[in-house]
């Protein structure tokens, strides 16, 4: 769900935070230079769990079951020439049984429809290494430091990234 107003954007996110022998999956699009979870935007009506697996679904053609919630962010950052707002739901999430092939792949690829009608592109997904997070840029940029200590507690967070 996205809301435009002149410049600014607002949206609904929730992401997924999948973790297999110390390491992360992460995602990045073809046409972003940054990584970050994966995961996409809340559908009007569709609860935040539905959306993650729905989004992994149509992203790699895998099935999940969605853990318990871990962060609520309130995300402020620019990007494409626009100044957003998000307010994001982090869930962990493991592979089903008929998709824990991808937890012995590397990297993959996956395919993001683009939200407004222009073209798809290439989703490109990795499995990183806990301790070489500070190597990628990751975005939101708290994403780095959280990863590593994950609470058993539900966490508000709230990021500004500093950079476009």
């Amino acid at each position: 769900m996205r809301f435009k107003q002149n410049n600014q954007m607002f949206t609904y996110r929730v992401a997924g935070v999948a973790i297999y022998n110390n390491k992360v999956l992460l995602h990045r699009a073809e046409i972003d230079d940054f990584w970050a979870l994966p995961g996409g935007s809340c559908e009007f009506g569709e609860e935040s769990q539905n959306a993650l697996k729905r989004e992994i679904s149509e992203e790699i053609n895998a099935n999940i079951e969605v853990g318990p919630l871990i962060w609520v962010v309130e995300n402020f950052f620019e990007m494409h020439e626009a100044k957003w707002h998000e307010v994001g739901f982090y869930y962990r999430f493991d592979f089903t049984e008929n998709s824990k092939r991808l937890y012995e792949q590397q990297s993959f690829m996956g395919l993001e429809s683009y939200y407004d009608n222009r073209k798809d592109y290439k989703l490109y997904f990795e499995w990183v290494a806990l301790e070489d997070l500070n190597s990628r840029t990751i975005k939101p940029q708290f994403l780095t430091d959280k990863l590593l200590n994950i609470s058993n507690n539900i966490e508000v967070v709230i990021n500004r990234d500093k950079s476009k």
